[in-house]
């Protein structure tokens, strides 16, 4: 099994690519314009779908990428198809975004992920329809729950339903910060097997503790988990558990397409 982004911060001659906001996306434009050879190109978004502003444009909000998905993008999309390849639709663009489900829905194709809430949520039931996976960027307890919550509303129903989380520290993006008012009580029973109790990681001499420091580093995943039982209840726990299942489907029925 093989998956691609197609275009991931900068426009390439596949896509174009869905902003960044704020001083990051300041940041980044840079090195679309070393990358590309221009700005970001941005438009007032004339539909429900939209990328992220940027503060250096001074047009009216919500913003748009011009470039969508090119000639050689689209031709890109069809020779994963044909391959069997999932294809990673975050970062996208909204244009191009839009265009690659198309293309998909045209082919009945589900092989298609967003792993990290970096796609428009608009997106997300088409994804699903599919038989697509739709997982979120890691986050605090609190709000990996509300992003799951938000997802699971535009469900398949007639689909198994299975969730993941994309702990994306590329050295932009970072794990997920303590939880305001954090409360984990160690030792913790794991949430995915009652026979298993956890006290605190401790790497060295020094001892960890999500409650102050958030996923400090991937060892302390099992207590994040653990938090987000702890907030969201069974169900939650039951969705991540059958994420890899359902991912699992996908990847079978995205057999290669003549």
């Amino acid at each position: 099994m093989s998956s691609m982004f197609l275009c991931h911060k900068f426009d390439n001659a596949l896509c174009g690519v869905r902003f960044d906001s704020g001083m990051l996306g300041v940041a980044l434009n840079g090195g679309n314009i070393l990358s590309s050879g221009h700005n970001w190109q941005a438009e007032t978004c004339k539909g429900p779908v939209h990328d992220n502003t940027i503060p250096s444009v001074f047009l009216k909000p919500p913003h748009c990428n011009l470039n969508g998905l090119t000639e050689l993008g689209e031709y890109t999309v069809k020779a994963m198809m044909k391959r069997g390849m999932l294809i990673e639709l975050d970062h996208m663009s909204a244009k191009a975004a839009g265009q690659t489900l198309t293309l998909l829905e045209q082919a009945g194709y589900p092989g298609v992920v967003s792993g990290h809430s970096w796609a428009d949520e608009s997106y997300t039931r088409r994804i699903y329809r599919l038989g697509g996976m739709v997982t979120a960027m890691g986050d605090s307890a609190d709000g990996f729950t509300a992003q799951w919550r938000n997802d699971k509303a535009a469900r398949d129903p007639n689909r198994l339903y299975g969730y993941g989380y994309g702990l994306d520290a590329n050295g932009v993006a970072t794990l997920p910060n303590p939880r305001p008012n954090g409360d984990l009580k160690y030792p913790f029973t794991s949430p995915f097997d009652p026979s298993v109790t956890m006290e605190r990681l401790t790497t060295g001499e020094r001892t960890w503790d999500l409650n102050k420091e958030g996923v400090a580093n991937y060892g302390l995943v099992a207590d994040w988990m653990a938090d987000i039982a702890h907030r969201s209840g069974a169900e939650i726990i039951g969705d991540l558990s059958l994420g890899a299942e359902v991912y699992l489907r996908m990847w079978e029925q995205a057999r290669p397409r003549t």
